[in-house]
């Protein structure tokens, strides 16, 4: 069975941030800007993919890890290439915003 990535709904604050390659695919991942620690993240497949196309997951940006939960364990254990490109992801991105926030 193929699944098929679902972009999250823009007018509830979702933002696309770039993308990601693993597994043969295009990942786009979005956020939800919040204030705090922790920044909802959805990584969803560009297009049909064996296995989950989705996950929903949080990012603790000064911790620098991914909470835990179901899909974050997914994630490590199916699509360990996609797990680390995300984190490497996050953190370049974590950098350039903490470097425009010091700008302003």
């Amino acid at each position: 069975m193929k699944f098929r990535g679902n972009e999250p709904d823009p007018t509830k604050g979702w933002r696309l941030i770039g993308a990601v390659y693993a597994d043969g695919l295009r990942w786009n991942v979005y956020i939800q800007p919040r204030a705090g620690d922790w920044v909802p993240v959805k990584v969803c497949a560009d297009g049909y993919t064996e296995r989950k196309a989705n996950f929903w997951l949080a990012h603790n940006r000064f911790e620098d890890r991914l909470a835990r939960s179901s899909a974050a364990l997914i994630l490590h254990t199916h699509r360990p290439a996609l797990a680390d490109a995300l984190m490497t992801f996050l953190r370049a991105h974590d950098a350039v915003e903490a470097m425009l926030e010091g700008a302003l």
